[in-house]
């Protein structure tokens, strides 16, 4: 028998960067590499304005080179650095870009860029949905018991039970949400976080608006979703 649940989506909301994703260090950091001097003599309290100031001083494609080979030059080499800086001027590459697991990165810079410039980059767009799991049958309880709904499988499969089949997720994922394993979720899920009250687990994920824009409206839905560590149990 497959785990059952009531899900009930209490909020969806729009927001335009991730919080804490940078630091002051880091912004130092980058005001060396945009070859600002006395980044380090900066009070804290100056330091992101500065980062501004230096960023609007040079065309957009070249800021972005600059703070891409900060954030993930240990993942692309200078070519494709280049050519990315080229292309996120236009596209959302936090939904678009062919390596998912370079997705939240992307909109963390994206985000920073558009913030600076004040546009001039597509405006970046995460969406923080909040929604209650409850269990309706043993299954369903075995898994919560279990904590497998802090697995970014178990979220995705929960998420795709409330779209149709021809969303980009249930599209693009269909023998990953239907099979064992969905390696994939933990480049569309970005963050989870979760608490247990009683049986029913109220969580919260952030993801881009691409995967889940067609849960907007959804108020409830049924889903029979396992996490990629309980599938077998339940086979």
């Amino acid at each position: 028998m497959k785990p059952k649940f009531n899900v009930t989506i209490e909020s969806y909301r729009t927001v335009t960067e991730i919080k804490n994703s940078w630091t002051t260090v880091d912004y130092r950091n980058i005001l060396e590499l945009l070859d600002f001097e006395g980044a380090g003599d900066l009070e804290e309290n100056e330091v992101y304005d500065y980062l501004v100031l230096a960023i609007l001083d040079l065309e957009p494609e070249e800021s972005a080179e600059i703070i891409l080979k900060y954030k993930i030059g240990n993942k692309l080499n200078d070519n494709q650095i280049i050519q990315v800086a080229h292309d996120m001027v236009a596209e959302p590459l936090w939904e678009e870009y062919s390596d998912m697991s370079l997705h939240e990165d992307l909109f963390i810079v994206n985000a920073l860029l558009y913030k600076a410039y004040n546009g001039k980059f597509p405006i970046p767009e995460g969406i923080i949905l909040d929604m209650n799991i409850a269990p309706t049958n043993h299954d369903g309880k075995v898994l919560i018991e279990n904590k497998d709904y802090d697995e970014a499988s178990f979220i995705c499969r929960v998420l795709a039970s409330g779209m149709n089949d021809t969303t980009i997720l249930n599209r693009l994922f269909e023998n990953q949400i239907s099979g064992k394993k969905f390696k994939e979720a933990d480049n569309i899920v970005w963050s989870i976080k979760s608490t247990l009250e009683g049986e029913t687990v109220n969580v919260s994920i952030m993801t881009s608006e691409g995967w889940v824009k067609t849960l907007k409206n959804r108020e409830t839905f049924e889903s029979e979703a396992s996490s990629d560590k309980s599938i077998e149990l339940f086979d």
